[in-house]
Protein backbone atom coordinates (compact mmCIF):
# COMPACT_ATOMS: atom_id res chain seq x y z
CA UNK A 1 0.00 0.00 0.00
CA UNK A 2 2.54 2.31 0.98
CA UNK A 3 4.48 2.09 -2.40
CA UNK A 4 1.07 2.35 -4.42
CA UNK A 5 0.65 5.77 -2.34
CA UNK A 6 4.25 6.95 -3.26
CA UNK A 7 3.09 7.13 -7.19
CA UNK A 8 -1.26 6.83 -6.50
CA UNK A 9 -1.58 4.10 -7.94
CA UNK A 10 -5.13 2.32 -7.46
CA UNK A 11 -4.77 -0.85 -5.27
CA UNK A 12 -7.24 -3.15 -3.70
CA UNK A 13 -6.21 -4.73 -0.98
CA UNK A 14 -7.44 -8.06 1.48
CA UNK A 15 -6.51 -7.81 4.54
CA UNK A 16 -7.80 -10.84 6.19
CA UNK A 17 -11.60 -9.29 7.78
CA UNK A 18 -12.71 -12.84 7.24
CA UNK A 19 -14.99 -11.00 4.36
CA UNK A 20 -17.15 -8.44 6.64
CA UNK A 21 -20.50 -6.69 6.16
CA UNK A 22 -21.50 -3.82 8.22
CA UNK A 23 -24.40 -1.96 8.42
CA UNK A 24 -25.27 0.86 10.59
CA UNK A 25 -28.83 2.37 11.31
CA UNK A 26 -28.24 4.57 8.54
CA UNK A 27 -27.45 2.50 5.62
CA UNK A 28 -29.39 1.03 2.81
CA UNK A 29 -31.00 -2.29 4.30
CA UNK A 30 -32.31 -3.31 1.11
CA UNK A 31 -28.96 -2.81 -0.35
CA UNK A 32 -27.19 -4.40 2.48
CA UNK A 33 -29.66 -7.50 1.89
CA UNK A 34 -28.98 -7.88 -1.22
CA UNK A 35 -25.70 -7.85 -1.13
CA UNK A 36 -25.38 -10.14 1.52
CA UNK A 37 -27.34 -12.85 0.41
CA UNK A 38 -25.77 -12.34 -3.35
CA UNK A 39 -21.85 -12.45 -1.35
CA UNK A 40 -22.54 -15.34 0.64
CA UNK A 41 -24.11 -17.54 -2.24
CA UNK A 42 -22.43 -16.51 -5.45
CA UNK A 43 -20.62 -19.49 -6.68
CA UNK A 44 -22.55 -21.13 -3.39
CA UNK A 45 -20.25 -19.69 -1.42
CA UNK A 46 -17.22 -20.93 -2.30
CA UNK A 47 -15.40 -17.83 -3.06
CA UNK A 48 -12.27 -16.18 -1.68
CA UNK A 49 -14.17 -13.10 -0.97
CA UNK A 50 -17.47 -13.84 -0.46
CA UNK A 51 -19.79 -12.58 2.74
CA UNK A 52 -19.06 -14.61 5.78
CA UNK A 53 -20.04 -12.36 8.09
CA UNK A 54 -22.65 -9.73 8.57
CA UNK A 55 -22.66 -7.17 11.49
CA UNK A 56 -26.09 -5.10 11.64
CA UNK A 57 -27.23 -2.29 14.31
CA UNK A 58 -29.57 -3.29 16.50
CA UNK A 59 -32.35 -0.54 15.29
CA UNK A 60 -32.47 -2.02 11.89
CA UNK A 61 -31.31 -5.59 12.79
CA UNK A 62 -35.22 -6.61 12.68
CA UNK A 63 -35.58 -5.07 8.98
CA UNK A 64 -32.53 -6.31 7.59
CA UNK A 65 -32.89 -10.04 8.59
CA UNK A 66 -36.60 -10.00 7.42
CA UNK A 67 -35.38 -8.65 3.77
CA UNK A 68 -32.36 -11.24 3.70
CA UNK A 69 -34.68 -14.28 5.10
CA UNK A 70 -36.97 -13.19 2.18
CA UNK A 71 -34.27 -12.93 -0.66
CA UNK A 72 -32.30 -16.09 0.57
CA UNK A 73 -35.87 -18.20 0.31
CA UNK A 74 -36.32 -17.60 -3.52
CA UNK A 75 -32.50 -19.06 -3.85
CA UNK A 76 -32.64 -22.70 -4.90
CA UNK A 77 -29.28 -25.23 -5.67
CA UNK A 78 -29.96 -27.37 -8.64
CA UNK A 79 -29.68 -27.74 -12.44
CA UNK A 80 -32.56 -26.32 -13.79
CA UNK A 81 -33.01 -22.83 -15.15
CA UNK A 82 -34.94 -21.33 -12.34
CA UNK A 83 -31.95 -22.35 -9.92
CA UNK A 84 -29.92 -19.84 -8.78
CA UNK A 85 -26.76 -21.70 -7.41
CA UNK A 86 -25.09 -24.64 -7.80
CA UNK A 87 -24.02 -27.54 -5.86
CA UNK A 88 -21.49 -27.53 -3.35
CA UNK A 89 -17.87 -28.44 -5.40
CA UNK A 90 -15.96 -30.12 -2.90
CA UNK A 91 -17.66 -32.48 -0.59
CA UNK A 92 -15.26 -31.32 2.06
CA UNK A 93 -16.57 -28.26 1.89
CA UNK A 94 -19.98 -29.89 3.32
CA UNK A 95 -18.14 -30.79 6.56
CA UNK A 96 -17.12 -26.89 7.04
CA UNK A 97 -20.59 -25.63 5.96
CA UNK A 98 -22.03 -28.11 8.84
CA UNK A 99 -19.60 -26.63 11.36
CA UNK A 100 -20.29 -22.82 10.44
CA UNK A 101 -24.16 -23.70 11.28
CA UNK A 102 -23.28 -25.86 14.76
CA UNK A 103 -21.18 -23.24 15.92
CA UNK A 104 -23.89 -20.17 15.29
CA UNK A 105 -26.40 -22.73 17.19
CA UNK A 106 -24.27 -23.87 20.02
CA UNK A 107 -23.89 -20.29 20.76
CA UNK A 108 -27.76 -19.57 20.84
CA UNK A 109 -28.18 -18.88 17.18
CA UNK A 110 -31.78 -19.98 15.62
CA UNK A 111 -31.67 -21.73 11.90
CA UNK A 112 -33.91 -19.49 9.95
CA UNK A 113 -34.23 -21.26 6.86
CA UNK A 114 -33.34 -24.20 5.60
CA UNK A 115 -31.89 -27.03 7.47
CA UNK A 116 -29.40 -29.66 8.81
CA UNK A 117 -27.85 -32.22 5.65
CA UNK A 118 -28.83 -34.75 8.06
CA UNK A 119 -32.78 -34.12 8.18
CA UNK A 120 -35.51 -34.29 5.57
CA UNK A 121 -35.43 -30.33 5.46
CA UNK A 122 -32.29 -30.57 3.58
CA UNK A 123 -33.96 -32.25 0.39
CA UNK A 124 -35.25 -28.79 -0.38
CA UNK A 125 -31.63 -27.56 -1.09
CA UNK A 126 -31.85 -23.93 0.71
CA UNK A 127 -29.25 -22.26 2.41
CA UNK A 128 -29.66 -22.47 6.27
CA UNK A 129 -28.97 -19.11 8.17
CA UNK A 130 -28.69 -18.53 11.65
CA UNK A 131 -28.62 -16.16 13.68
CA UNK A 132 -27.34 -14.66 17.36
CA UNK A 133 -30.50 -13.99 19.73
CA UNK A 134 -31.08 -10.35 19.98
CA UNK A 135 -30.03 -10.46 23.86
CA UNK A 136 -26.17 -11.02 22.76
CA UNK A 137 -23.86 -8.29 22.64
CA UNK A 138 -23.65 -6.39 19.72
CA UNK A 139 -20.30 -8.16 18.76
CA UNK A 140 -22.13 -11.00 19.31
CA UNK A 141 -25.32 -10.21 16.88
CA UNK A 142 -23.89 -11.63 13.45
CA UNK A 143 -25.42 -13.20 11.02
CA UNK A 144 -23.97 -16.08 10.06
CA UNK A 145 -23.67 -15.90 6.34
CA UNK A 146 -22.40 -19.17 5.05
CA UNK A 147 -25.18 -21.43 3.43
Amino acid sequence: MAACAETLTPVLMECGGKDALILDADGNVGAAADAAVWGALSNSGQTCLGVERVYVHEHVFDEFLHKTTTLAARVHAGPDIEDKIGPITMPSQVDVIRRHIEDAVSRGGRVLLGGSARSPVSTCNRPSWSTYPKTASPSRRKLSARP
